[in-house]
């Protein structure tokens, strides 16, 4: 007579935050009941399987309980794997076939649940699989669906509706407030960002400064977020910001041209790296350094990329450093007060300009439209009524984004322009790139004015 062999057994449990609050799937139960049950139908349980916190529809390589169990099937450790119920193991019909089709069958491993009974031999038992399984999967998008329409709602109400705040803010009767702990942190982190445009030079400012080991990714992360300057999917004013409208702009500016700290392995800074624009073929400008025969000094200079790259661009001029300082700063003291001076006057004369209509007129046509759903007029009056509305639309004219004109009235009112001689290389490259956009150069000439932030 043959002997039985004793089936190699393995548990799987999982549990999600609302499944153990709600609904008494503990961990500790699961493993109780599948114990008893391998005890009872004499599984020898090798051991059990854990995923905890994971929902049943998050992808498959995210649950590492899971995945060793895969390792221990495939590795023909196992015979059969037993679970509380079907939607412990799955809620999804795709997810449960690739894993019979790419584990389980390949090494005729079975399984089993301990509160449902299932049969995977017969067409039948089956179709009662896939059943429940589609059954499991719409119960579980429809509770996300729920969750997400009251995430919604609280958001609209102005309220943050996750566990953890974001970095610089606390939650206070669910809505969001600055931390008084991380405030300080990042009102510098920002400040020193605005200045400097680098993230990577600000993040390392900020750990100095503070003692905190902010990492560059995170910190990067946060530049993208509109939550910094108060709005939250669309909804100004959603908390308190750390940046005004025209700060969040020009931060964007600044990120996206990724205007990083230009410095050599033997630690030489270039001042206007990333800031000189070739006229003629709108290449930004690619900076040089020559050592002096004459002693131990450094000839720092600019010249067009593409003036010696198979002479596509006529700007073959090399442009110093030192001549492009006395340009600039002696433009700033010469012409600063009068480019404000002209820059609001013509603000002023913008003002008087015609202001667009669309609301007004907007108006009007629902009016229109009132009449001819009341038949007061028939749809040819109506439709030349709604025309002759419609081409008189002035439409609101775009607002293009200007320079920061308080930041240009404090630099002419402070003494920065006097002590720039007195400052660091470090201390100058930051001085122009918190005042300048652009500069263009026209074949070793400088274009004034300057593109101002």
């Amino acid at each position: 007579m043959a002997e039985t062999r004793t089936l190699r057994g393995a548990g799987y449990i999982r549990v999600s935050t609302a499944d153990q609050a709600t609904r008494g799937l503990s961990l500790e139960t699961q493993e109780a009941e599948i114990r008893r049950y391998a005890e009872a139908e004499g599984i020898q349980l090798a051991g059990v399987y854990v995923d905890k916190g994971i929902t049943a529809r998050k992808r498959l390589d995210r649950r590492e309980g899971f995945l060793r169990l895969m390792e221990e099937v495939d590795a023909e450790r196992i015979d059969v794997i037993i679970v509380l119920r079907l939607d412990r193991w799955f809620r999804n019909v795709y997810d449960y076939h690739r894993m019979m089709n790419e584990h389980l069958l390949p090494h005729h491993v079975d399984w089993c649940a301990v509160k449902e009974q299932y049969n995977t031999k017969t067409t039948n038992g089956r179709l009662m699989i896939n059943l429940r399984l589609s059954i499991a999967e719409q119960e579980c998008d429809t509770d996300g669906d729920r969750i997400r329409d009251i995430q919604d709602s609280l958001i609209q109400r102005g309220r943050w509706p996750f566990g953890s705040p974001p970095s610089g803010y606390r939650i206070v009767d669910k809505h969001l407030e600055k931390d008084p702990e991380t405030q300080p942190h990042w009102e510098f982190f920002f400040e020193h960002l605005l200045l400097n445009g680098s993230v990577r030079a600000a993040t390392i400012a900020m750990n100095e400064r503070f003692g905190t080991r902010y990492e560059y990714t995170h910190t990067h992360r946060m530049t993208k977020r509109p939550l910094y300057k108060g709005e939250y999917r669309g909804i100004p004013d959603f908390c308190p910001p750390y940046l005004t409208g025209p700060q969040w702009d020009r931060m964007q500016y600044l990120v996206s041209k990724n205007l990083r700290t230009s410095t050599t392995p033997e630690g030489l800074v270039y001042l206007f790296s990333g800031l000189l624009v070739c006229e003629d073929c709108g290449r930004r400008l690619v900076s040089q350094t020559t050592r002096t025969s004459y002693g131990a000094g450094i000839y720092y200079s600019y010249r067009c990329p593409a003036a010696n790259l198979n002479r596509r661009c006529p700007n073959n001029k090399t442009l110093s450093e030192r001549k492009i300082v006395q340009h600039l700063l002696g433009w700033l003291e010469d012409h600063l007060a009068g480019y404000i001076a002209e820059y609001e006057a013509g603000l002023r004369r913008e003002g008087a300009t015609p202001q667009g209509n669309a609301a007004a007129i907007r108006a009007k046509q629902e009016r229109v439209k009132e009449l001819f759903i009341d038949g007061l007029i028939d749809i040819t009056e109506y439709r030349q009524r709604m025309d002759a509305f419609e081409s008189r639309i002035i439409p609101e004219p775009e607002a293009e984004a200007g320079p920061d004109i308080e930041n240009l009235r404090r630099l002419l009112h402070s003494d920065a322009l006097a002590i720039y001689a007195t400052l660091t290389r470090e201390e100058q490259r930051a001085f122009w790139r918190g005042i300048i956009k652009n500069v263009r150069v026209y074949r070793g000439v400088i274009l004034d004015p300057p593109t101002f932030l």
